[in-house]
């Protein structure tokens, strides 16, 4: 729809632009073209956050959206699972329940205690997860563990929960306006780009420059337009909790809003090693960090033992579409 409103558009505004594009030589042309680009970007950046945060400002602050925990709004920022899982490991290493064999392998230390519900420090359903899956297995490599707990329906649900906001928010009114505005936008400014090249074509000049400079507008663009839809999880609602809400968390001294805020800082420093062989493991392998299967049942636990399921241009510039005769 959008392609097609572009079309007629650039055609009229070459009939009306070309007369004045003939008379503007380079690189002045490309120097202000360079500049209303800039300034598009920047615009539509400050339009954006300005409109999100008054979205956000604007809820009703018993939603859900304002009551997420630490590891929702991980995920929500990162949109990695394997983020989460570090941190769960990490305060398990720090308590002792798990440790790490001299093969880099983790294992439970008080095995006999899970097994008998007799372990009082587990805090959470994701916490029992991750040691009933290292039970299961009796040792495991890291990389191992993480792929495993991923598609934990304990671990999935943060991201088919986080996912679905983010369809829903995709969704609605206030971000299909938005999105339309920077859709016309980041439009016009490719199709006075575009004018001048057919400007230059029709006069045979070269336009080598300017085809590159188009491509490299139009990337950004696309680019831009797909980060819009992340934008209030990325940017806009952790900025809200980081004002609002984390602080008071910190003062309560819970461990997973201390994870959340200072990040791999919080690590033990043997399990560092570990994270990088995930890190490997994701750079080698197919690895589905993203949740990006939370949309399905709640079996995607069960292919483990223990499915946790309860939970330049000068005077000269040639390239550019020139004016000129």
């Amino acid at each position: 729809m959008g392609i097609l409103a572009f079309l007629p558009f650039t055609a009229g505004a070459y009939y009306i632009l070309k007369a004045i594009y003939t008379k503007i030589d380079n690189p002045y042309f490309l120097m202000g073209y360079s500049l209303i680009m800039l300034i598009s970007f920047i615009v539509l950046e400050v339009y954006n956050r300005n409109k999100l945060s008054y979205l956000i400002d604007s809820l009703d602050k018993h939603t859900f959206i304002f009551n997420l925990s630490a590891f929702d709004l991980l995920f929500l920022r990162r949109n990695k699972l394997s983020e989460v899982i570090h941190g769960l490991v990490n305060q398990l290493i720090s308590k002792h329940q798990i440790k790490i064999s001299s093969n880099k392998q983790l294992i439970i230390n008080d095995l006999d205690g899970l097994i008998n519900n007799t372990t009082d420090t587990i805090n959470s359903d994701l916490e029992l997860c991750v040691l009933e899956t290292i039970r299961s297995h009796k040792k495991m490599d890291y990389d191992v563990l993480t792929r495993q707990l991923i598609s934990k329906p304990a671990f999935n649900k943060i991201a088919r929960t986080i996912n679905n906001f983010k369809k829903y928010f995709t969704r609605s009114r206030f971000y299909t306006r938005m999105f339309v505005i920077n859709f016309t936008v980041l439009s016009i400014g490719l199709s006075l780009g575009t004018v001048r090249l057919l400007t230059g074509y029709f006069r045979e000049k070269p336009i080598i420059i300017l085809v590159i400079v188009l491509i490299t507008y139009s990337t950004l663009a696309i680019a831009y337009l797909r980060r819009l839809n992340s934008l209030i999880g990325t940017l806009t609602l952790p900025q809200y909790y980081e004002a609002h809400i984390v602080e008071e968390k910190l003062e309560q001294e819970l461990w997973e809003w201390k994870y959340y805020y200072l990040g791999s800082v919080v690590f033990v420093g043997a399990f560092i090693p570990l994270i990088s062989s995930v890190q490997n493991s994701k750079n080698n392998s197919w690895f589905g960090d993203s949740g990006s299967s939370g949309d399905s049942s709640g079996d995607a636990g069960s292919s483990g033992d223990s499915g946790c399921g309860s939970s330049g241009c000068g005077s000269s510039c040639g390239g550019c579409g020139g004016g000129g005769d």
